[in-house]
């Protein structure tokens, strides 16, 4: 009773995962039924090339016996032009030892033969030869077509596979990004409704506050922009703009998340240096940087921003404390949803999307957003390239969309 259960759970599983996969298991079937019939296809058209060669044989064969037998009871001997209309058959003296497809002038001429002439052995043998080499050809070809099919189907499948697990991944780590931030505010609350505060004591919790939801509002941003890049309905709207003042103002605010003696810039030599670019766009990439080096700094973070101008380029250049990473990583840190937890520090896992879209953001404005490191625990160099604006004013107007 046991061994029928057991037979009768994996009767079940099979047809329940042969159900679910109902799509591969019907191309798969129809690939291997599809190799079968090309196999059948290619054989028979082989035995039809040899049965027409024998029948043509066969043919003139009984063409040879049929003249033959009109010479050979003729009483006068056969002359070496009889048979000038037919160039497929040769009159000759009958070698010694006979030959199997010589046929003799019987009865009144025996000293004479009949044979096949050279030029329809060959012409036969070359037919042959050529009707071989089409069937084998094709019968290669479909089988190799069949082949790159298959290994389509199965890297078809790898990929479906991966990209289920990534998936997983991402709705994992996408869950703890907003759950991690909405606990905090919850506690926050919390607090606030069981306890009275002075203003000493609630400032430091609203700051924390404003900081989880900070993060929640840029983790919300991050998956709306990666949805419309994936699609293409993101637009970029680029203008004329004043870098240095946007650099300033935009380290001013971030207070919250990084105190003013842990950041440094240098942008002097640099105030009237106008780029092409999108505001919001720059804002963003600027965000995920910092981002990025405020969640992987185990130690006391200190940031590092400053300018270089070369060969009518502008490169913003982000150094930070942090762990790094190995030189030859240097690519992959870009790749979205590509971050294994292992390569992560411990209990902060991130979503992998906000550098990969800081990268598509930058080449979507022209430039282009790199990364570098000497290695792990020597941190790292983040440098957005972007476009130095025309001198003229039509590119104050410039717009993009993408």
């Amino acid at each position: 009773m046991r061994a029928l259960r057991g037979i009768r759970e994996r009767l079940g599983a099979t047809l329940g995962w042969t159900w679910t996969h109902r799509h591969h298991v019907l191309f798969g079937g129809s690939l291997f039924f599809l190799t079968l019939l090309m196999a059948w296809w290619t054989l028979f058209l082989k035995e039809s090339v040899d049965r027409e060669r024998a029948d043509s044989q066969q043919i003139l064969q009984l063409r040879i016996e049929n003249y033959a037998s009109v010479l050979g009871h003729q009483l006068v001997p056969p002359q070496p032009d009889v048979l000038d209309s037919e160039k497929n058959i040769s009159l000759l003296a009958c070698p010694d030892p006979p030959d199997p497809f010589t046929v003799q002038l019987s009865p009144h001429h025996p000293t004479w033969c009949l044979t096949p002439s050279e030029l329809s052995i060959s012409s036969m043998d070359r037919q042959y030869r050529l009707r071989n080499a089409m069937v084998f050809g094709e019968g290669a070809l479909s089988f190799l077509l069949i082949l790159v099919t298959g290994l389509m189907l199965y890297r078809l499948l790898d990929a479906e596979k991966r990209a289920s697990q990534e998936l997983q991944e991402i709705w994992s780590r996408v869950t703890h990004e907003i759950k991690t931030p909405i606990t905090g505010i919850k506690a926050l609350l919390q607090t606030l409704e069981k306890q009275e505060l002075s203003p000493d004591e609630l400032r430091p919790l609203l700051k924390l506050g404003m900081r989880e939801v900070e993060r929640q509002e840029k983790l919300a941003e991050n998956l709306l922009i990666g949805q419309r890049l994936a699609r293409g309905f993101y637009q970029l709207q680029t203008s004329r703009l004043e870098l240095v003042a946007f650099l300033r103002n935009y380290l001013e605010h971030q207070v919250i998340r990084i105190p003013r003696e842990q950041v440094s810039s240098n942008v002097g030599g640099f105030e009237t240096l106008l780029v092409q670019a999108d505001p919001n766009a720059l804002r963003v990439i600027l965000d995920n940087l910092v981002e990025n080096s405020v969640k992987y700094s185990d130690k006391k973070l200190l940031l590092q921003v400053f300018i270089e101008e070369l060969d009518g380029a502008v490169m913003i250049h982000l150094k930070d404390n942090g762990p790094g990473f190995e030189p030859s990583q240097s690519r992959k840190v870009f790749d979205a949803y590509k971050r294994l937890s292992a390569e992560l520090p411990k209990g902060k896992q991130g979503t992998g999307m906000g550098l990969h879209i800081s990268r598509r953001l930058a080449v979507e404005m022209g430039g282009e957003l790199t990364a570098e490191s000497a290695g792990v625990g020597f941190g790292a160099t983040f440098t957005l390239t972007l476009r130095v604006a025309r001198s003229d004013p039509g590119g104050s107007s410039d717009k993009e969309k993408k």
